[in-house]
């Protein structure tokens, strides 16, 4: 039994770090794929952008599909895909080719974290979820870490395709466990994805729960300003610092070890705070560490523990704000928990996606727009959640 719970924890985690292992791992390899296909600093956000935007478009149909013909066989499907694409990635000849795989991985990848949010919700149910959320992202933060050492540390000892070869190793290994260790955990007699008319009365009723709303909104912040500094401080560690590759993903690495902390810390204290104070509380931090960077990067400060310091506290805040904000949006929607975690991906890696291809164009050289991206995300979801959450008086 013990040895099938941690089986169980190993593949959902696998799952909720398929998109950070498919992105963290071919950051430090950007600017080798912008010289080798000879594009600019915004085209050549699109091998980051293209994954993610068709990552982001699928979740809308991978949880629906998993509430009707379950989460097992949909995952099973998906990941086949996923490892087509990275395959092609590997051999592309072209630019445009390699967008052309990284849309095929990303249609794949969608199902990960969509459907092992909702097995989550199946076996848990809404009262542990959240904490089991959190430690199952703690030990995500883990391999989040290790990603851009990895890719780093490939692309300077075999060339960036090297990547790939590690994402075919680690979409094989979910295939494996996915088929012998992942047993059906949809409720019995639930079909809660069957039909467009069903699919789109879901939808309708998720949008019109202003809790639901509220948390997708203020997490999406969040979340894209994440990926707004990962895709953007590697261009300036790079291209403009002279870091190498692994020095860059050694640079990330650190910044992300706060989401650990942050993740392990929530899951710890989430019984007695509950989520809405958790998620006000890590949209805090960020805001004022965000802030405080701010200060190293308009002073032109070319020091990379002046920027990371900061971003480690704001990484912490994530750590607070993305695991128990996840379960709270889906708690309350038993019978279509699929199509509720397929909406919050959706719309949290669409905005990540947003602005990942926004920083490449934003790209000057410096940290600047890079940590005023996340500011101003940061404050705009602490002020999403604080006017959205706001009880209305009572009449």
């Amino acid at each position: 039994m013990k040895l099938q719970s941690v089986l169980l924890g190993t593949t959902l985690t696998m799952l909720l770090a398929l998109h950070a292992t498919t992105i963290d791992t071919l950051l430090p390899g950007i600017p080798d794929i912008r010289s080798e296909f000879a594009v600019g600093a915004g085209a050549g956000q699109l091998s980051i952008s293209a994954f993610v935007y068709a990552f982001a478009a699928v979740q809308l149909v991978y949880g629906p599909l998993s509430d009707r013909f379950g989460r097992r066989s949909v995952l099973l499907c998906a990941m086949s895909l996923f490892t087509l694409g990275t395959v092609l990635a590997f051999v592309a000849n072209s630019f445009e080719a390699l967008v052309v795989s990284r849309v095929v991985q990303g249609i794949g990848a969608g199902a990960a974290p969509a459907v092992a949010r909702a097995v989550i919700r199946d076996i848990y149910g809404p009262e542990r979820s959240g904490q089991v959320l959190s430690y199952i992202m703690a030990a995500f933060g883990i391999i989040a870490v290790a990603n851009p050492v990895v890719g780093g540390v490939l692309t300077d000892w075999f060339g960036w395709r090297a990547v790939f070869v590690y994402m075919t190793a680690y979409g094989t290994a979910i295939l494996v466990l996915v088929w012998y260790r992942l047993a059906e955990t949809r409720p019995a007699g639930e079909a809660g994805g069957s039909g467009m008319r069903r699919l789109l009365r879901n939808y309708g009723v998720m949008l019109t729960d202003r809790r639901f709303v509220v948390i997708t909104v203020c997490t999406c912040c969040i979340h894209a300003a994440m990926f707004g500094w990962l895709a953007g401080c590697v261009l300036v560690f790079i291209d403009s610092w002279g870091a190498t590759p692994t020095l860059a993903g050694t640079y990330i690495s650190v910044s992300l070890g706060g989401f650990i902390l942050g993740s392990m810390v929530a899951g710890r204290i989430s019984n007695r705070l509950g989520s809405t104070r958790l998620i006000e509380a890590g949209n805090l931090v960020c805001l004022s560490s965000a802030a405080i960077a701010l200060v190293p990067a308009y002073a032109g400060v070319q020091s990379a523990p002046a920027i990371i310091a900061p971003v480690i506290a704001f990484m912490f805040g994530v750590g607070f704000v993305i695991p128990p904000a996840s379960a709270a949006a889906i708690a309350p929607f038993p019978s279509m928990a699929g199509a509720a975690s397929s909406f919050l991906g959706f719309s949290q890696i669409s905005a990540s996606s947003t602005v990942i291809l926004i920083s490449g164009y934003l790209y000057d050289g410096t940290m600047r727009p890079v940590v005023l991206v996340m500011t101003v995300l940061a404050g705009l979801g602490l002020s999403v959640f604080f006017l959205g959450m706001r009880r209305r008086p009572a009449r």
